[in-house]
């Protein structure tokens, strides 16, 4: 009787644990770290490429007196390209907005050429003057902040603007001829000329590091005043008053110190 019931607990001690081995297995679930976030803070550095144009191309011409020269002063289209390195710094704010500031420097090669013929009688006598007027652009720069909307995550829409500078190399060479005499008048200047700047662009996270941009930008720089004198005697002559504002189109590729 006791090797019966001893023999029957133990059948059913068996089956309880092989049961209880069938049942499935539950584990606390593992643990994963948040995703990082993607922003557009922290530094920058990139290069840019693009197109420049003249945004007035006709100098002023002016003689001795200070009188406007008789005669058309032809206009000159002119078209240049240029290619620079720029530096930057990004703040984000909230998940659409972004603010910060940018500085560039550009080689360039913007050059113009005008001219101007012109035949009058001054006091009855007829003089045939022509003359040629040089502006070349060698570099320029900017120093400007930024502030766009973030249209997607990767994509910027921005507006900018801030100071500029350029080195403008400007010259002219004239002749006048009359029936008794002729004369050749020379006259340059070369100088640093400062202004503003005003932009728009967009740029485009391509990873985490790397964004490409396009932009435009009109620079408004102070104007080159320079005296043309005779050749001869050293005489004034003439003075020019020549424009040194002009647009350019370009694209860039920045690299970000940052991303996450």
């Amino acid at each position: 009787m006791n090797k019966t019931l001893l023999a029957a607990t133990a059948l059913v001690a068996l089956s309880s644990a092989a049961t209880a081995a069938d049942l499935p297995y539950r584990s606390a679930p593992a643990s994963y770290g948040a995703a990082p976030v993607f922003t557009w803070a922290g530094p920058y550095v990139g290069v840019n490429a693009g197109a420049l144009w003249a945004s007035r191309t006709r100098p002023e011409l002016y003689d001795a007196s200070g009188l406007p020269f008789p005669g058309p002063i032809s206009d000159s289209d002119s078209a240049g390209v240029s290619v620079g390195g720029t530096v930057g710094y990004n703040m984000q704010f909230g998940p659409n907005f972004v603010a910060g500031a940018e500085a560039d420097l550009s080689w360039a090669n913007l050059n113009r050429k005008s001219r101007l013929s012109s035949i009058d009688r001054p006091g009855g006598e007829l003089t045939v003057t022509s003359a040629e007027f040089n502006n070349k652009l060698d570099y320029y720069g900017t120093l400007r902040g930024r502030l766009g909307v973030l249209a997607m995550p990767s994509l910027l829409l921005y507006a900018t603007g801030g100071v500029a500078f350029a080195d403008a190399k400007h010259s002219g060479l004239g002749t006048s001829v009359t029936a008794d005499d002729d004369g050749v008048a020379f006259g340059s200047k070369s100088s640093t000329k400062w202004g503003y700047t005003l932009g728009a662009g967009m740029e485009y996270a391509l990873s985490n590091n790397l964004s490409v941009k396009g932009e435009y930008l009109y620079v408004g720089l102070s104007d080159t005043r320079y005296l043309m004198t005779d050749v001869a005697d050293g005489a004034p002559m003439s003075s020019v008053k020549d424009h040194n504002d002009f647009s350019t189109v370009r694209v860039g590729l920045n690299y970000r110190f940052g991303g996450f």
